[in-house]
């Protein structure tokens, strides 16, 4: 039994929030490919087209060739095994390091794989000295480009020569360009234009990276016609459902998707290699949609504890451990990474160095789909806040509620109705607090210990009324206004500068400018050393038991 070898996109076996081991459009499938994929449901009951010659047509279409030098498959990782099995090669020829996909065919058919070690002086990129060992007794030489985990590409002059040395020795070289559009000079690096001049070259190709749709699973080869007939015959019968093909149409006309999306790749690419290399990681030139990084941490394993997966090369042949590959995402999401990383670049704090933490807090929810986001963001930063909330706002999203509780955040109570409570006589502040405690607790299960008066007014009265509740008054050493949409520009910079250890944040999760500048300033504090807790954790790291009907603004060392 061939082994097979993890990839990227282990989202199965680790509990993920960002997936930098991917290396696939960051915008996402485009959205007719998705409707596509929709309306071919009512097709299943109908055996997909055996020939796949409506997808064919689209390919030829899309890239100026011949339909009859178009073979679709399962992935590029079917057609891999099914090209070595065309041309009966015993032994296979590797650059390394490189996709672990071409080793894994070259077991399945039985043949010596040979290797060809790239160098990390040249970049890992191919050189010259490629074309002496494409000699007597090689029968298929694998080439990616840009290659797979580096991104580099063989220039064109080279790639020549190298199908010039492949065809005087009958040798089948297989072009790998999944990832060629993404170097923005497709034009210039694809051979698509000269395979024609080469019987034994392969060019493969897939659907997977650029439209974003790896669960589809297609991809197709373009080669000389007698080769392509050997190819398609060893290829299982229907092998692309009907899902495939409708999508794969579709994908060929989204020409308007693909060039924004080439056009943010590569701007990204170097805005987010400079950034890496300013937070001490070693970057190596790339021209596809990810980089490979050096580095001496084990932060593979460190980001997953934040819920950030990328793709450990050590099991590439030719590399070790310290090298890994990120993909090209989002600035938004860029941005979190690189908080990440510069977190774990800091030095290490000395052992009787301090912690420094902050308790975000939340006021005025739930507030259904803006709540929700912020959980999303919460959850993805593993990041933990008090919410205070409102019974009014339970009532009408009881949901979002238990999500709250289900993630493990904190509940506190913002009063019944958000009516200012400091004149309030005692009967009537005991009612609002025992009332909205039943909603938390009705929704949730969830009895609240915590309590934030409305505008942060109290009086003697309504601490009574705490007390007997059992509840403690928690108030906050930073507002930056976030609900007054006048004051929205000051909001990040209010938080940055205004947050220092033991501090309780107040904002709001009342509008989308409130989520978006609360997740940003998590993002920034972690990435200045802070932790974040709720709370009742706060006062518990810092020694504090919290005491019904006492008032709290903050959570200070003792010596400060």
């Amino acid at each position: 039994m061939v082994q097979q070898n993890i990839h990227g996109g282990d989202i199965y076996r680790n509990q993920v929030s960002l997936d930098f081991s991917v290396n696939i459009n960051p915008f996402g499938m485009p959205l007719r490919v998705r409707e596509a994929l929709e309306a071919a449901v009512a097709w299943c009951e109908r055996y997909p087209d055996i020939r796949s010659e409506a997808l064919r047509d689209a390919i030829a279409g899309a890239k100026g060739i011949v339909p009859a030098d178009i073979v679709c498959g399962n992935g590029a990782s079917e057609l891999f095994p099914a090209i070595l099995r065309a041309v009966h090669a015993k032994k296979v020829l590797l650059p390394v390091p490189s996709f672990y996909g071409y080793e894994y065919a070259a077991k399945s058919v039985g043949a010596e794989i040979c290797c060809h070690e790239l160098l990390e002086t040249d970049g890992y990129a191919v050189t010259e000295r490629f074309l002496t060992a494409i000699g007597e007794g090689v029968d298929a030489v694998f080439l990616a480009v840009p290659n797979n985990p580096v991104g580099t590409v063989v220039e064109p002059e080279l790639l020549e020569k190298i199908a010039e040395r492949c065809k005087r020795h009958g040798v089948t070289l297989i072009l790998d360009e999944c990832f060629v559009t993404f170097t923005g000079a497709e034009e210039r690096y694809s051979f698509l234009k000269k395979y024609r001049n080469y019987p034994g070259v392969v060019i493969v190709r897939a659907f997977t990276k650029l439209y974003a749709m790896p669960g589809v699973r297609l991809g197709y080869l373009v080669c000389g016609d007698a080769l392509t007939e050997a190819i398609r015959a060893d290829l299982p019968e229907w092998n692309l459902s009907v899902f495939a093909q409708q999508a794969g149409c579709v994908a060929c006309g989204q020409r308007a998707y693909v060039e924004h999306s080439v056009a943010f790749v590569c701007r990204e690419r170097a805005w987010l290699t400079e950034q890496l290399s300013e937070i001490g990681i070693t970057v190596f030139a790339s021209n596809a949609n990810f980089l490979m990084i050096k580095d001496g941490r084990p932060l593979a394993k460190e980001l997953l504890k934040k819920g950030i997966l990328i793709r450990d090369c050590s099991n590439y042949r030719g590399l070790s451990g310290g090298y890994y590959r990120i993909a090209v995402r989002r600035r938004e999401e860029n941005e979190r990474l690189l908080a990440a990383l510069a977190l774990l670049a800091q030095p290490l704090r000395a052992a009787e160095e301090p912690k420094r933490y902050l308790a975000l807090t939340f006021d005025d929810g739930p507030s259904g789909e803006l709540t929700e986001r912020l959980l999303e963001g919460l959850a993805e930063r593993q990041v933990h806040a008090t919410f205070f909330v409102c019974g009014y706002r339970i009532a009408e999203f009881p949901d979002t509620l238990s999500h709250i509780a289900a993630a493990g955040h904190e509940i506190g109570l913002h009063s019944s109705n958000h009516d200012y409570m400091q004149k309030m006589d005692y009967g009537t502040a005991l009612r609002d607090l025992t009332g909205c405690a039943k909603a938390v607790e009705d929704a949730c299960g969830v009895r609240a210990q915590l309590f934030r008066p409305p505008g942060g007014l109290y009086g003697d009265t309504l601490l009574r009324a705490a007390k007997d509740a059992g509840l403690s008054v928690i108030l906050w050493s930073v507002d930056p206004c976030d609900w007054n949409e006048a004051a929205w520009d000051g909001v990040l910079p209010t938080v940055l500068s205004e947050a220092h250890d033991g501090r309780i944040i107040l904002m709001h999760d009342l509008s989308a400018h409130s989520v978006t500048c609360a997740l940003q300033a998590i993002d920034r504090l972690m990435a200045q050393g802070y932790e974040f807790c709720t709370v009742s954790q706060l006062a518990q790291l810092r020694g504090t038991a919290l005491a019904p009907g006492e008032v709290y603004t903050g959570f200070p060392p003792k010596d400060s």
